[in-house]
């Protein structure tokens, strides 16, 4: 136990709490979903729970630098109108799209995920689903890496749109037949993708995005949410026992509290292992991804396309999924984990510990940019829906960068594509 860093980190998390109540009036910002959350693992991955070896002090002072930074410049982005953020709660917004673009969108996402989908259903039936989530890795599964690639780049982020409009329709204008129609495409895609990848991505994510639009929409009436619109619960419900469905036939020998203690609080002791283990492969602050790692979604365009055309993996996706943080790292006397390399890895591998503050400021220029779009005068279902999409990338700082990969690009373009083609009359 660090006792130094439980005290930094949580006098750290009270100032972020409070200012950002007396600033913002509400707790739907960057200062809780990251500024206050990463607090929050600094302090429990310093108790060294289940023997979990704890951060090392280079570590613990970039999340509390990073934290810090991200607090003051959020603060400066959002400078005089601050008071606008919690408006966010009385927004209402006509979800809108066309039924016939849903099914043909639908159906192409389903016809490039489909050759996965056999093949994880054969190596199920064969083996378990431990054994799919390792099949690329042991050599036992028979999709080219293309489909794979397509899986990545077109229909993940198109299940993921899904699944935000969804949950936003739950608190938002939209008509009967059009709620239920996304439902029904929402509950079949996170069926679909979870078989096919043996993954919880898509359920935890679901599970956050409804949680997050309680928070945005029925922040201060959770209680009234709660007892008059009860029935809204049950989707939450369902995702909650999917997911502990999915642990159960994917880590039989961990309990639950551990599973969550592991993919939550263990980023700080693997980033720790990490920096130590790469320094043969990659030094920080020797070697430089001159922003390919920060800004993934633009470069890995490029990276994607010269995949396709020569065959050959590259890229910041590739350089850091499958070389520097692919293989298992001890980050306890009886624990090893591989993948966990948080935000800061990133920043890190493209400025060296410069990183840290550039990424952090971007955080908060990115995050004042999508909250105000936002609460501007004229708000789309888009608008929110791309909130929803960011703060979920806030959380899932404390496992990876989740702007790596192209995704908020392809999720974007959906969400105008989906918002534009609802004025206009489809065939079928």
């Amino acid at each position: 136990m660090n006792i130094l860093f439980i005290i930094l980190y949580s006098i750290v998390f009270l100032l972020s709490f409070g200012l950002e109540k007396k600033v913002y009036k509400c707790h739907i910002t960057p200062l809780s979903f990251f500024s206050s959350l990463w607090c929050i693992v600094g302090i429990v991955a310093n108790l060294g729970l289940y023997e979990y070896y704890l951060p090392s002090f280079l570590v613990n002072m970039i999340i509390l630098i990073s934290a810090i930074l991200v607090m003051i410049t959020f603060i400066i982005f959002t400078n005089k109108r601050t008071n606008s953020i919690k408006k966010l709660r009385n927004i209402v917004v006509n979800v809108n799209y066309s039924l016939a673009v849903l099914l043909i969108m639908e159906i192409v996402w389903f016809f490039l995920i489909f050759p996965k989908f056999i093949d994880s259903l054969s190596i199920i039936q064969d083996y378990n689903m431990t054994i799919l989530r390792a099949s690329e890795t042991l050599n036992i599964s028979n999709v080219s890496g293309i489909t794979s690639n397509l899986i990545e780049i077109f229909v993940k982020p198109g299940y993921m749109v899904i699944s935000i409009m969804a949950t936003i329709s739950m608190f938002h204008n939209i008509s009967p037949i059009k709620k239920r129609a996304l439902w029904i495409a929402n509950i079949f895609n996170i069926t679909i993708f979870t078989i096919t990848t043996a993954g919880r991505l898509m359920i935890v994510n679901s599970l956050f995005y409804f949680v997050f639009s309680i928070m945005v929409f029925r922040g201060n009436k959770i209680k009234h949410f709660i007892i008059k619109e009860k029935k809204k619960i049950i989707p939450l419900v369902l995702l909650i026992i999917a997911l502990l469905y999915m642990q159960d036939q994917r880590s039989g020998d961990a309990s639950i509290l551990e599973t969550f203690y592991t993919y939550y609080f263990s980023g700080p002791s693997f980033l720790t292992q990490l920096l130590e283990a790469n320094k043969n492969v990659f030094t920080i602050n020797h070697d430089f991804m001159f922003g390919s790692a920060t800004f993934g979604f633009i470069t890995n365009v490029v990276s994607y396309i010269l995949i396709f055309l020569s065959g050959t993996p590259q890229g910041s996706i590739y350089t850091i999924g499958s070389v520097l943080t692919n293989h298992n790292l001890a980050i306890g006397n009886n624990t090893q984990i591989n993948a966990m390399c948080t935000c800061f890895y990133n920043f890190m591998l493209d400025w060296g510990y410069l990183g840290i503050f550039i990424g952090s400021v971007f955080i908060s220029g990115l995050a004042s940019y999508f909250y105000f779009n936002t609460v501007k005068k004229k708000c789309s279902y888009v608008d929110v829906c791309i909130l929803i999409f960011f703060i979920n990338v806030l959380i899932r700082t404390i496992f990876k960068w989740d702007l790596l990969p192209t995704d908020i690009l392809a999720v974007m373009a959906y969400l105008k594509f989906f918002s534009y083609t609802q004025k206009i009359r489809v065939r079928m």
